[in-house]
């Protein structure tokens, strides 16, 4: 697949940091941003699962439903049927 090709400002400060990390990491800065914004990505993931189950334990009745429905998913784990 062709990377396409776009125009991004950013910064000065922001510019240094990433030719810094391009040359002690020894990546391009298009590999540098890259991970980056996969990184971030991953975060905002788990900062909003995170606040998803945050909101279930604030809820007694559907927290409690939530652990009944773990513990008859362990009690499956040694049923005898096989992957």
């Amino acid at each position: 697949m062709k990377d396409k090709t776009i125009t991004v400002r950013i910064d000065d400060e922001t510019n240094q940091v990433i030719n810094a990390m391009s040359r002690t990491l020894s990546k391009t800065k298009k590999d540098i941003l890259k991970d980056a914004v996969y990184q971030y990505r991953k975060i905002i993931f788990f900062k909003q699962v995170n606040n998803e189950y945050a909101e279930l334990q604030s809820n007694r009745e559907k927290w409690k439903e939530e652990q009944q429905e773990r513990n008859e998913w362990d009690a499956t784990i040694g049923d005898g049927i096989d992957d």
